[in-house]
């Protein structure tokens, strides 16, 4: 198969899971915007203390839509990168630089923050190299403490998911140049 052709294929494949990849952003950007709409002090039609917390598990549940997300997209990067016969720092320096860090590897750090996060206080080599990545793109060592998903999402600053799928595209493209 010509290296055209593989592309073509990996392109038709993320188009086809555009609509479950589509439901992932809109879910988690929905959820942020939900977590956003705390209740006031003086608003007593509803307990406080329930209020904060729905707030909270909603400000959660976007981490781990946009997590999902970054998942897939990884993977589809990973796959494409070895079809293509490419080492592992050639996959991860393709893309825009958000910050100091290229998209690709920003993916696949944010994709490692969410597999390992709770893992990353014994600071090993796999997520010394991830951690470096979130921080040069603008994540600051503190929220590098739970999943950031969603803050990187906020930095990528795509206004849709199809502005997302985009900046992808533009990796698949980048990374055909250089097999």
């Amino acid at each position: 198969m010509t290296k055209d052709a593989i592309l073509d294929n990996y392109k038709r494949v993320l188009s086809q899971q555009r609509f479950a990849l589509e439901g992932l952003f809109s879910s988690s950007v929905s959820a942020i915007e939900k977590s956003n709409q705390r209740p006031r002090l003086g608003d007593w039609s509803k307990d406080i203390v329930q209020a904060f917390h729905e707030s909270a598990v909603t400000a959660y549940a976007s981490q781990i839509y946009a997590g999902c997300l970054f998942l897939v997209l990884d993977r589809w990067i990973q796959s494409l990168a070895r079809d293509f016969e490419l080492n592992v720092e050639e996959r991860l320096d393709a893309g825009e630089l958000i910050g100091k860090t290229p998209l690709s590897r920003l993916i696949w750090a944010t994709a490692n923050n969410f597999r390992h996060y709770k893992e990353w206080n014994q600071k090993n080599t796999n997520s010394q190299s991830s951690m470096q990545a979130l921080n040069k793109a603008g994540i600051p060592d503190d929220y590098l403490k739970d999943i950031c998903a969603m803050d990187v999402l906020i930095l990528i600053k795509p206004t849709t998911y199809a502005n997302l799928e985009e900046k992808v595209l533009d990796i698949a493209d980048k990374l055909r140049a250089k097999s």
